[in-house]
């Protein structure tokens, strides 16, 4: 799970990275900021599954919760835990925007820090989808900010577009169908697609057999399904 940590203070983000990586394999720290006025151009850039917040930094102009909110106005899909050594905020910091699992109290240790990791493994197995792209890095994907699945031309590889990314992975079509089963917005349409029925702009004739489908934001890529799949999932009357 690709991950950001942002603190002001950076003995607190090496100290929480050496315990993360004393207990998780799967947790790949991308970036750590002690600047938080660059934290949304490196959200821009990385596009990180996680961000671990500290909320007090040492100004009056912004916190952890404000940038947090920040990130989910751009990205609604990333996950946000919280660090604090102020009770106080607990409570604030589960009225905002963003999707938090939680927060790690300062001083930080291993069974603080083992605990918020197994609710963000809980919550990635039962809302996420678990993509590994072919340089071996895992992403967790929400199946709303999928928009289309599609096997890569002249290779085995298969290319996930999501909002924000594009991942390209050695995994099959039919692998990745398996994964997204059980999920009503991703459908099988084509030997070569899966689509976010949700992401459905347009639907037009193609050719005697076969529609094009067009997705919404001015989405570039198209998808392909046969006359009879579209009346099968309703897509076409």
């Amino acid at each position: 799970m690709r991950t950001m940590i942002v603190d002001d203070v950076l003995y607190s983000i090496l100290n929480l990275k050496k315990i993360i990586g004393s207990i998780s394999s799967e947790i790949e720290i991308i970036a750590e900021i002690t600047d938080p006025d660059i934290v949304i151009d490196r959200v821009k850039e990385l596009h990180p599954d996680l961000i671990i917040f500290d909320i007090d930094f040492c100004r009056n102009d912004i916190n952890g919760l404000m940038l947090a909110d920040k990130v989910a106005e751009i990205y609604p899909e990333t996950m946000i835990v919280y660090a604090t050594a102020h009770g106080c905020y607990t409570a604030n910091a589960f009225e905002g925007k963003a999707i938090v699992l939680g927060y790690i109290t300062k001083p930080f240790n291993r069974i603080k820090v083992m605990r918020v990791l197994e609710k963000i493994s809980t919550y990635s197995t039962k809302q996420r989808i678990e993509f590994k792209d072919k340089f071996g890095s895992i992403f967790y994907l929400s199946p709303k900010e999928i928009i289309l699945i599609e096997k890569k031309v002249c290779t085995k590889n298969t290319i996930i577009h999501a909002i924000s990314k594009s991942i390209e992975t050695t995994e099959t079509l039919t692998t990745i169908e398996s994964k997204t089963n059980n999920f009503k917005n991703l459908k099988r349409v084509h030997r070569g697609f899966i689509i976010n029925k949700d992401k459905i702009f347009s639907i037009s004739n193609f050719n005697e057999t076969s529609m094009e489908i067009k997705f919404t934001d001015n989405f570039p890529h198209i998808a392909l399904i046969t006359k009879d799949r579209a009346h099968e999932l309703e897509l076409i009357s």
